[in-house]
């Protein structure tokens, strides 16, 4: 699976409606995330994802998989040069944490996801 960078999938006008709902100041980020979904198996699903922003207390993801609200994930940030990009510093590089939105985007890539994740 592959993830468009820079936001492609993520209009401004969405951009601004969910940085207007978080009180935590969020930063923009473009970085490649590995994302596992654990299920009620004991087995967990694993794709990529790609973070458009974040902050002290979660992140939002590209997914081309819609995840269902209060679902828990293990997030890992992947090739993240915390060196050079002073926006990658400041996202844990392995998290766990609970997805408290996902939201459908469309676009010529065909339907995407938009999902809030508050780390634990």
């Amino acid at each position: 699976m592959q993830i468009t960078k820079g936001g492609a999938f993520m209009g401004p006008k969405y951009l601004k409606t969910a940085v207007e709902q978080r009180s935590a100041v969020r930063s923009s980020v473009d970085l490649p995330i590995a994302l596992s979904c654990f299920q009620a198996r004991n087995d967990f699903i694993l794709f990529e994802a790609r973070a458009c922003n974040q902050s002290a207390s979660g992140l939002c993801l590209q997914t081309s998989q819609k995840l269902c609200k209060d679902m828990v994930v293990f997030i890992r940030a992947l090739n993240c040069d915390r060196d050079s990009d002073s926006t990658a510093a400041l996202l844990k590089s392995a998290a766990v944490g609970e997805v408290r939105w996902c939201h459908p985007i469309k676009s010529r890539q065909g339907e995407h996801y938009a999902t809030g994740i508050r780390y634990f």
